[in-house]
């Protein structure tokens, strides 16, 4: 018998072709949400890859998608950061889009402030890096040049809707894609 030398979630994550997204508890432990933790950490990901500069968009359903987070866990998330100061949102467009740009001054304020860690920012945003430490011991591992777009085949794509759907009439109007959307 081959031993298998992955983790459990590495397996799962290769079979049913999801992708991970990175949570950084500290934002969490920030914001006393999780959820909160959670939206922000993946608008960091997105961060300065918008048209806009310093702006990115994302709509209930787009968040829904990656993070799972419902339209009311993600107004609440919006809301901490907004009173935290870290967080901007504009509407723009028809159907709405939500646009976010976020303080990361104020961001670094109050980590350094509430963490009592030292959090260097890199000089250039596109710097081209594959992992890059920085003296406090914090370490970044993610390349600033990633692809951000995955192409889908027709089946997953299938797949992404049928799941939607079935969440949809589960959840209801709660659920992103309702009518109060």
């Amino acid at each position: 018998m081959k031993k298998i030398s992955k983790n459990y979630n590495s397996l799962l994550i290769e079979q049913l072709r999801t992708k991970p997204i990175a949570f950084n508890p500290l934002l969490a432990q920030l914001a006393h949400s999780a959820l909160a933790g959670l939206f922000l950490s993946q608008l960091l990901f997105w961060h300065e890859k918008g048209a806009k500069k310093g702006w990115v968009w994302k709509t209930i359903k787009n968040v829904w998608a990656e993070t799972s987070m419902t339209r009311s866990e993600q107004d609440r998330s919006i809301r901490i950061w907004k009173r935290l100061g870290v967080l901007e949102v504009e509407l723009h467009g028809i159907p709405r889009r939500r646009y976010f740009k976020i303080n990361i001054e104020k961001l670094v304020a109050l980590l350094e402030k509430n963490f009592n860690k030292r959090v260097l920012l890199p000089t250039n945003q596109i710097a081209d890096f594959d992992k890059q430490e920085y003296p406090n011991g914090l370490t970044i591992t993610e390349s600033t040049r990633e692809k951000t777009f995955r192409d889908f085949s027709l089946q997953e794509t299938r797949d992404a809707k049928s799941r939607y759907g079935e969440m949809r009439k589960r959840f209801g109007k709660a659920f992103p894609g309702g009518s109060d959307d």
